[in-house]
């Protein structure tokens, strides 16, 4: 699972690009826009097409008079959010979380996944580093999402170079931002991550299904 997350301002063929991601596979997109209020982020989302809806998630949500066909938009919990409007029963919510604590407190929300992070330094924000291995983070979110089915996707620091380990460690997906944005072509950025993700899950899965070695 590859979630790609928007840049905090909308950019020069944004929409292509978005368009392209989504034909192309990639499981999410996210509209990440810090600066604009209810209504705003309605317009911004408004600008894509709406067969593409399913699979864009807005941070902060959709104002409570959003047109029905928006309700099969995502919703994204930010920083200390609660809740987000808009967000129809079926359409995935998603939150950001930092630490098993963060997760916890929103335990009683039917979250779909988490991006948790960061797993890696990360490219679209100076200084931001994990305050522990990124296996370790894991483990703790694991253990406070038991039984609840919420998927944790890795963000942070995330590029082409560390999918695969990030694949081959047990997280569901992985996020990127700056590694996507920042490259010449975005959609063959994109993709390069969910393949080398892609290899890195699959030969997990390949590893537990093999079992033990004997002898």
């Amino acid at each position: 699972m590859l979630v790609v997350v928007s840049r905090e301002r909308a950019e020069a063929r944004e929409v292509d690009r978005v368009l392209a991601m989504v034909d192309a596979g990639v499981a999410r997109v996210h509209l990440r826009r810090p600066g604009l209020d209810a209504a705003g982020r309605l317009a911004d989302l408004l600008r894509f097409p709406p067969h593409c809806w399913p699979r864009l998630s807005v941070h902060g949500g959709l104002p409570e008079g959003a047109p029905a066909s928006t309700r099969v938009v995502g919703g994204h919990l930010r920083g200390a959010d609660r809740g987000v409007a808009g967000v129809a029963p079926g359409a995935p919510l998603s939150a950001s979380v930092h630490s098993a604590a963060e997760l916890a407190a929103r335990a009683a929300l039917p979250l779909a996944y988490v991006l948790a992070s960061p797993v890696a330094p990360s490219l679209s924000k100076a200084g931001y580093a994990p305050t522990l291995p990124a296996r370790d983070l894991l483990a703790s979110l694991r253990a406070a999402s038991r039984g609840r089915g919420v998927r944790i996707v890795a963000l942070g620091g995330v590029t082409a170079d560390n999918a695969r380990d990030l694949g081959a460690i047990g997280f569901d997906g992985v996020a990127a931002i700056g590694a996507v944005w920042d490259a010449g072509d975005p959609v063959a950025a994109a993709l390069a991550i969910a393949a080398e993700f892609a290899a890195g899950d699959g030969a997990r899965s390949d590893a537990l299904a093999s079992g033990p070695p004997r002898g």
